[in-house]
């Protein structure tokens, strides 16, 4: 057989091997950390550019889900990124996500590479395919004959368009055919994690996924234990989508263990093992939580002033007081001392009701006149806003106070604002558009007031969200129901039962 026989004879087998029926409905990445896949690599550029990066499933950030090796490499002296799939897997694809499926291909996606297998991490090892020079390639995909093996090493010669200084890679995505697991995929994630308390303690929120081929399925289950001791069963046949379950936590710098298991014809095999950390709730560990019903609207954004102030009047404040001396219970915060001006002129017969639910902690307004511009405004106007604020209501409604400043729509802040609102003997401060948390926030001086920020002010919802635990969607308090009587009754209802 002559040279060019021998190459046209290898492009038709390629071509032939391309074509296959590997549609990926029916295939699936094993390389996902998820799974107990693990990577190493020649170098990394940080902790927040591990190898571990290249087989999270994410490639949307270059900060947080990308391999990035460290620079100062030379031509010679390849870049290598090694996945183990924890034991030896028949495989026919892989994927590689370069940098360009973010951005800058045209510079940094992966110039000269070659795919590798191999027993063990020190090799030897196997050529998969040709080499690739030259890609220039956001995605790369390469199908081959069908192997068994359990490491996959990408060798990088040219990590870049132009240079070997450095090497980039989103994600190694490693597939095989569900009809040759014999054994199912699992894996947990609480990246997010929801706590609730039992009479047993504290229990953090997990997710599993699996991949269980249908040749499996069939009088098994899969179960979860924590430290040996089974927390969760599911019948294998019945398993769709991404299941939750409750572990206990292990509080803090301390570990646990989750096993998943599989279980069929009374045999029971580990499937993965995950280590993890969950403490309690830290300082509200065997603490209260008092839930306080507020509203927010601004002075005029949703319609004329005088219409706005009409549906303050209709919609929030005769409402409350109705609610509130229906049920002593219940409390209820203003924002702002502008609003209970505006209801007096249109109901002064109400003074003496508003100053006695006052009195007695049922009903709070804000410190201040209304939520200022802080850094648009001079000092003098901010001074004014305690001013109007809590002098003001101490003045109207006498044995009434209020310590709390609420600023939870407007942007900008202020830093002499802190000093203002202590000297004015206010000191809380809730706020927005901000970072969630608990602060300590100090003008130059160092006096301050303690702020609070749910992050953007309508993300408090996602505190609801929890209580209730079983929302049918991602939407707030506000948009899930129509009217104050609606949202109200309605998350009373589901807190109490």
């Amino acid at each position: 057989m002559t040279m060019m026989s021998r190459i046209a004879l290898f492009i038709t087998a390629f071509m032939i091997i391309q074509s296959q029926a590997y549609s990926g409905v029916d295939e699936v990445n094993i390389a996902l950390a998820k799974w107990g896949a693990s990577a190493t690599a020649s170098s990394e550029f940080g902790s927040d550019y591990s190898a571990e990066n290249a087989i999270d499933g994410k490639w949307m950030s270059r900060g947080t889900d990308k391999w990035n090796s460290i620079s100062g490499w030379s031509g010679t002296d390849p870049h290598w990124l090694i996945i183990d799939l924890t034991a030896p897997r028949k495989i026919h694809k892989i994927v590689i996500r370069h940098e360009g499926v973010v951005a800058g291909g045209h510079i940094f996606n992966t110039s000269d590479y070659r795919l590798q297998s191999a027993d063990s991490p020190s090799g030897s090892w196997d050529d998969i395919g040709r080499p690739v020079k030259d890609n220039k390639e956001n995605v790369t995909a390469h199908e081959f004959r069908p192997l068994t093996t359990r490491f996959i090493r990408l060798l990088i010669t040219q990590g870049e368009q132009a240079t070997n200084d450095w090497a980039r890679i989103f994600e190694v995505e490693v597939f095989s055919m569900l009809t040759e697991l014999d054994m199912p995929l699992a894996g947990i994630d609480f990246d997010h994690p929801y706590k609730r308390k039992t009479e047993a303690g504290y229990e953090v929120k997990m997710y599993l996924d699996t991949v269980i081929p249908e040749k499996l399925k069939h009088g098994s289950s899969v179960q979860v234990l924590y430290n040996d001791r089974q927390i969760a069963q599911y019948n294998a046949s019945e398993i769709a989508g991404t299941l939750e379950f409750w572990a206990p936590v292990t509080g803090a710098g301390k570990t646990g263990n989750i096993d998943i298991a599989f279980v069929k014809d009374g045999k029971r095999s580990t499937v993965n093992s995950i280590h993890f950390t969950a403490a309690e709730p830290g300082y509200f560990t065997d603490g209260t939580v008092h839930i306080i019903s507020s509203s927010h609207q601004d002075i005029a954004w949703m319609n004329s002033p005088e219409i706005c102030i009409r549906d303050r009047d209709k919609k929030v404040i005769t409402p409350t007081l109705n609610r509130l001396k229906e049920n002593p219970d219940l409390c209820f915060s203003v924002e702002t001392t502008l609003q209970l001006m505006e209801y007096l002129e249109r109901h002064p017969d109400k003074l003496e009701e508003i100053r006695r639910l006052t009195e007695s902690g049922q009903l709070e307004w804000g410190a201040t006149y209304h939520q200022p511009y802080e850094s648009m405004y001079s000092g003098e106007s901010l001074i004014r806003q305690v001013y109007l604020g809590r002098k003001w209501l101490k003045k109207v409604l006498p044995g009434c106070d209020s310590h709390i400043a609420w600023n939870p729509d407007v942007p900008g802040r202020a830093m002499q604002m802190p000093q203002i609102l202590a000297k004015a003997g206010i000191d809380y401060l809730l706020m927005s558009r901000h970072e969630e948390g608990i602060y300590n926030w100090l003008s130059p001086d160092g006096s301050g007031v303690t702020a609070y920020s749910p992050g953007h002010y309508h993300a408090s919802g996602m505190v609801f969200r929890a209580g209730i635990e079983h929302g049918e969607d991602g939407t707030t308090i506000i948009q899930k129901y129509k009217s104050f009587d609606d949202s109200a009754v309605s998350l009373s209802n589901k807190l109490q039962g």
